[in-house]
């Protein structure tokens, strides 16, 4: 599976995986062949390494890079999506209603993606236009900066806003239980209140 995968990466990309280089182009058709070597075989990084002349620090090291490549750079974007359609291809009708079990509940099943695509699609919708264009921010800053700044500066932000957060919870609730208990202590006093007023009336209506 391995040669296969390679070969299918190499057809696509027009470059040798195994080329010594760190050239641009090379390290991330290596990227494309090893994210699919995990994806789609048991073996192990050391041995998906070993297929390249690498070890597998290499390996985790190019995957942890994927999504930058993917997001950032359009000729690995399309490469992916071509090698997608050749080594995930998708199932045959006769192997779906094999699986499923009968026609109708491929087509119930059919229509209930579509339905929650369509919920998904609008919500989506809605997220974009409420979110700033944070693309245009990092336009023109090498990939390496911008994933330094998300491993490191928006990280250190978001977990100091989420103790900041919890923080805030916890004083919230704290609050809640002090209201809580004041609200029980004055009721309990006007109770006290009130016996005592009954006691005394009932006292005042005695002979002496």
């Amino acid at each position: 599976m391995l040669k296969t995968i390679r070969d299918a990466v190499q057809r696509v990309t027009r470059l040798s995986i195994n080329k010594d280089t760190r050239a641009r182009e090379y390290v991330m058709a290596r990227c494309l062949y090893y994210h699919f070597a995990k994806e789609l075989t048991k073996k192990s990084l050391t041995e998906i390494g070993a297929s390249t002349k690498h070890n597998h620090a290499t390996v985790i090291h190019s995957l942890k890079k994927f999504n930058v490549h993917y997001k950032f750079d359009e000729d690995f974007k399309k490469h992916y999506n071509i090698l997608v359609s050749i080594l995930q291809p998708t199932p045959s009708a006769e192997d779906i209603i094999a699986e499923v079990g009968s026609i109708d509940e491929v087509i119930k099943q059919r229509q209930e993606l579509i339905e929650a695509n369509i919920k998904l699609a609008l919500k989506i919708k809605k997220l974009k236009e409420n979110l700033p264009d944070f693309d245009k921010y990092f336009e023109g800053i090498p990939e390496e900066r911008i994933q330094f700044f998300i491993n490191n500066q928006m990280s250190a932000f978001i977990k100091m806003e989420r103790a900041t957060l919890k923080k805030q919870q916890s004083y919230e609730q704290a609050n809640a239980k002090i209201r809580e208990t004041k609200q029980t202590a004055k009721q309990a006093s006007f109770e006290e209140t009130g016996i005592r007023v009954r006691d005394k009336a009932i006292k005042s209506t005695l002979p002496c």
